[in-house]
């Protein structure tokens, strides 16, 4: 069983204070200014006003906890990938993960490590604009 570890950072403009997505101010979604599967008007979600999900300290942009981004990363992990374990950690500008595999050589665990993590920033809307280093 080989170790990898390997960290991941948020788009600089999340880091100081900016929310992540359109750059035009503008939410995503229906373009006829109706909300999907209401009826009433009323948009859907909390009844405070408040977006969910953990609030950065700097600004509104929402932070992953590292328990997200663990989930995030074994979603987009393969059996054949080999991986038995993910831990990450957060700090303030990027998560670290470790990541145990049973890859016969550490640097076959290190590819697919990193593969691992490049596909998820990829296909994952939550990680778009994240680096992997």
């Amino acid at each position: 069983m080989q170790l990898t570890r390997i960290a991941l950072r948020p788009p600089r403009g999340q880091q100081d204070g900016q929310q992540g997505g359109r750059q035009d101010g503008q939410q995503g979604g229906r373009q006829d200014g109706q909300q999907d599967g209401r009826q009433d008007g009323q948009q859907g979600g909390r009844q405070d006003g408040q977006q969910g999900g953990r609030q950065g300290q700097q600004g509104g942009r929402r932070d992953l906890s590292a328990g997200e981004l663990t989930d995030l990363l074994w979603l987009n992990a393969a059996v054949a990938d080999g991986i038995r374990h993910i831990h990450a950690r957060a700090f303030p500008g990027q998560v670290e993960v470790a990541v145990f595999t049973i890859a016969s050589e550490q640097a076959i665990s290190d590819y697919i490590v990193q593969r691992v993590c490049q596909r998820a920033v990829r296909v994952v809307p939550a990680l778009r604009g994240w680096t992997v280093t």
